[in-house]
Parts: structure tokens; C-alpha cells; sequence
């Protein structure tokens, strides 16, 4: 199981017991762990505004039931309503997919699932294999609803017509209405790469969409929440939904695959954007994607880490992204309660999250066989940090002694940025993080991995590395 560090800086004791009044008090778990109290399940319907996690199902194929029930409890502990479950037809996943249905019956939370089919990896299967899956588990006890109906999402898809006029025909007949002659009615939320002023009007046999794009694609200007804005346009004239994305960041390195997506500031600006715009529902792309390294649950090392070429583990094990996770509490009740500020529920302590690359985009990683990634140039050199304040504060970042900024910091939910490279050239070291009230330091932290001069990068790494600071 994982053994991440959650922090640079340890919580101080007088902050340990730190919650949200009335929201949650997480503890890390350990795969053994039980759950001592039994809550039972009131409702299969995702409540109001839910917010799940996209879970790669590809990477489980050496999980046990414990593997599965450590990664249910982290999500509760974070705050998520539960997991799309993305999944192909390997010949293993009906297995894997009973052990995830059974450890959610076991942590016995109320903490949802559904099957999202990533038709990319299915191919062209025949419906009946798409209906086997949904029949399967339909009636289980934490299978997500809405009004009633079994939640079945898709990961592409629009192409896929089983043998009819068009992809909306072949969905309809061949999986929406031959459930429906079985008695199991679904509410179809599919993630379909299509133009979002006509995708409702065009595709009636959803129930709703769910946008995947929730970065900049190969591009250095921050990501726009105008597609967002027509697609719930568009679900509210048809009377239908919308699920909106959230994602802080994209990096592979395969051999083949090996990109980058422009992610400085993305987590804050796109959780804003969401927060503002109000989708009904949103999804965090991804609990365990550790090949595309957007994760935001502790690493699993139980999982099949992917290898093509290179290995995940290359760019993953260092890096912990535990403290994304820890910002979730925040972001789900502003959500929730659709305000920018602090949450009405907020107890404290003040919090600052910080994010940095490990090497500038111009370093040179001579001994990397896959080469520098695509889209690297429209990467930034900073470091960019998160605060939760009941109070106004001043922040100060270095690296090795050298002063990056110092900034003024508001009290409420606030975002800076700080270049690590300075008069062309890349500052490295350890970042360091200051919290002054007034002249007084009141807390301070070093990041957990050292940013790298240009001549001393191994191989190329554009994942996030992620700590906090508590005062």
C-alpha cells in the first residue's frame, strides 16, 4: 500500500484534530483497516451536486478487495461522493470489478460507484457486453442513481453505433431500451468528444454529458470555462444535465505518448471556474491515473503501474499528491455551498498548498531515451500556491537562499505565483515557505524535493511535486 508523506512540514500538534464542523476528520488507512461504525446506505441517488473521482479500473488487476477498500476509504476521508469506475473488457475486470462493489459493501459508507465503459479500450464490442456489465451490477447496494435510474457513464464512445444508423440509435436501441426490456432503466451521462452546442440536440439518448478537456490543450494560455458555459446552456434547455471537469495537470512519458499540458495554476483556476459556473455535478480527473499524473489520492503501489518504455513509477513514486486531495474538503463545500470564500463550515487552521515542477521546461535531460515532451515549451518555471485563511498574512518563498517574492495574501481562498527561474537562469534547491504575521514568523516549510539546476536533470519530469503548511 502507499506510504505517502502528506506534508512537508509536520501538523502541529494543536492542529491535529483540525475539521470542518460537521464535514469530516480524515485519517490515512492502512489496508486492514475496518471501518467501526456501520452507516447505512438512505439513498442510492448521488446527492445533490455530487463529486466523484474518475478511477482507473486498467490499474487494479493486481488488487486485492483491501486495495480497493484503502483507496474507498481515502475518497470518503477527502470528501467525494464517489468513483467513476473506468474500465475496459479485459479478461480479468468482471473480477476486479465484484471486489470493488463488495469493499464499498464493506467500508459501508455512503459512498457511491458507477461503471464508466471506456469505449477507447473496448473497441467494438457488441452491446450485449455493455449490458452484461450494467446487469451485473445494477442492483448492487452502492451503485449510484439519479431519479431512480443506474448511472452509466462512458469514456468516448460517440462513434460507436452497435450495428444502427448512427452512435444516438445504436446507444438507444441496443443498450438504453434492451436494458429497459430487462427492467433496469439507466440515466446515461457519456463523455462524448462532440461539439457542445448541438451535443444534447443531437444525442437524446443521454441524460446528461460529462466534458474529459479540463486543460489547456497544447497551448500556454490558461484554459477557458466558455465550452463548459454552452454545454450547461444546452442541458438546461433540454432539460438535461451537465458534469464539469477538474484536473490539476497532465504529464506522460511513454514512449508512446510523451506530452505535457500547460497545469501551472490550474487546480485554483479551474476549481473557481467550476465553483462560479455551478455544473450539477463534477467530476476529478483522476483518483489513480498514475500515467497521465493527475492523481490526487495517495499512491496505491499495489496497482499495475502502466510501462512503455518508460515506467509510471519513473515520475510518480517521489511524488505525492496528497496534499491536492487535502484541498478538496475546501473546494467540494465551496462548491456545494456556491461561494468563492471560505466555507461557511471552516474551523481552520489556515493552510497554504504549494505545487512546483522539479526542473525548468528549458533544462536538458541528455541520458532520457523518450526525449523532451511535447508542448513543454508552454509549461511556466513557478511555483504556484493554494491558501485557506481566516486572516490576512504575508508569504515569502526562497530557494536556496535566494528570494523568490514575497506576496500580501488575503484572508479567505487566495492563489500566487513565484518564477523559480530569475535573470535566465533556474534557481535550484529546496523551497522554502514562510508565513509572517507582521513582523512575527508564525510557521514555515520546506518542499519535499529539490528543484534541479539545468545540467543536473536525469530525466525529463513535469509532474507535480505538492506540500502545505499549516499555522
Amino acid at each position: 500500500m502507499g506510504t505517502d508523506i502528506c506534508f512537508a512540514k509536520k501538523i502541529p500538534q494543536k492542529f491535529k484534530s483540525f475539521k470542518f464542523k460537521n464535514l469530516f476528520k480524515h485519517t490515512p488507512f492502512s489496508p486492514s483497516h475496518k471501518q467501526s461504525q456501520d452507516v447505512a446506505v438512505e439513498t442510492a441517488d448521488l446527492p445533490e451536486k455530487a463529486v466523484v473521482a474518475h478511477f482507473m479500473m486498467g490499474l487494479t488487476s493486481t488488487y486485492q478487495q483491501a486495495d480497493f477498500e484503502w483507496d474507498i476509504n481515502n475518497a470518503i476521508g477527502y470528501g467525494l461522493d464517489g468513483f467513476a469506475l473506468n474500465f475496459g473488457n479485459d479478461s480479468w475486470m468482471m473480477e476486479k470489478l465484484q471486489l470493488v462493489y463488495k469493499a464499498a459493501d464493506a467500508v459501508n459508507k455512503n459512498f457511491k460507484l458507477y461503471l464508466n465503459l471506456d469505449m477507447a479500450a473496448m473497441g467494438s464490442v457488441p452491446a450485449s457486453v455493455v449490458t452484461n456489465y450494467v446487469k451485473t451490477f445494477a442492483q448492487s447496494k452502492h451503485q449510484a442513481t439519479i431519479d431512480g435510474k443506474v448511472l452509466v457513464g462512458t469514456f468516448s464512445g460517440e462513434t460507436v453505433t452497435f450495428g444502427e444508423a448512427n452512435a444516438n440509435n445504436g446507444w438507444q436501441t441496443e443498450v438504453k431500451d434492451a436494458l429497459a426490456s430487462a427492467k433496469i432503466d439507466i440515466f446515461f451521462l457519456p463523455c462524448w468528444s462532440l461539439d457542445a452546442s448541438d451535443i444534447y440536440e443531437n444525442n437524446t439518448v443521454a441524460d446528461a454529458f460529462f466534458k474529459w478537456n479540463s486543460w489547456p490543450y497544447y497551448s500556454g494560455t490558461p484554459l477557458s470555462d466558455s465550452e463548459d458555459q454552452t454545454f450547461l446552456q444546452h442541458a438546461k434547455s433540454t432539460k438535461k444535465k451537465y458534469m464539469g471537469g477538474v484536473s490539476p495537470c497532465m504529464f506522460t512519458h511513454f514512449a508512446s505518448k510523451n506530452f505535457v499540458f500547460f497545469s501551472e495554476g490550474l487546480w485554483y483556476s479551474r476549481w473557481m471556474q467550476m465553483i462560479q459556473l455551478q455544473p450539477d455535478y463534477l467530476q476529478v480527473i483522476t483518483w489513480n491515473d498514475y500515467g497521465e499524473s493527475h492523481y490526487i489520492g495517495p499512491t496505491n503501489n499495489n496497482a499495475a503501474f502502466p510501462v512503455d518504455g518508460t515506467n509510471a513509477h519513473d515520475w510518480v513514486d517521489a511524488f505525492t499528491h496528497v496534499p491536492l486531495a487535502a484541498t478538496l474538503p475546501y473546494f467540494i463545500q465551496m462548491y456545494k455551498q456556491g461561494t468563492t470564500g471560505l466555507p461557511s463550515n471552516f474551523q481552520g487552521p489556515s493552510t497554504l498548498f504549494y505545487t512546483y515542477r522539479i526542473h525548468s521546461k528549458n533544462a536538458k535531460a541528455n541520458g532520457d531515451s523518450i526525449g523532451q515532451p511535447d508542448n513543454s515549451q508552454n509549461s511556466k518555471d513557478e511555483i504556484d500556491v493554494i491558501a485557506f485563511s481566516s486572516s490576512s498574512f504575508t508569504l515569502k518563498v526562497s530557494v536556496n537562499g535566494t528570494v523568490l517574492g514575497s506576496a500580501n495574501m488575503k484572508a479567505g481562498v487566495t492563489a500566487n505565483s513565484f518564477s523559480f527561474v530569475q535573470n535566465n537562469a533556474t534557481v535550484s534547491g529546496l523551497p522554502l515557505f514562510q508565513i509572517f504575521k507582521g513582523a512575527s514568523e508564525v510557521s514555515q516549510g520546506t518542499g519535499p524535493l529539490s528543484i534541479l539546476a539545468d545540467d543536473s536533470v536525469p530525466q525529463y519530469n513535469f509532474n507535480l511535486s505538492c506540500g502545505a503548511v499549516y499555522w
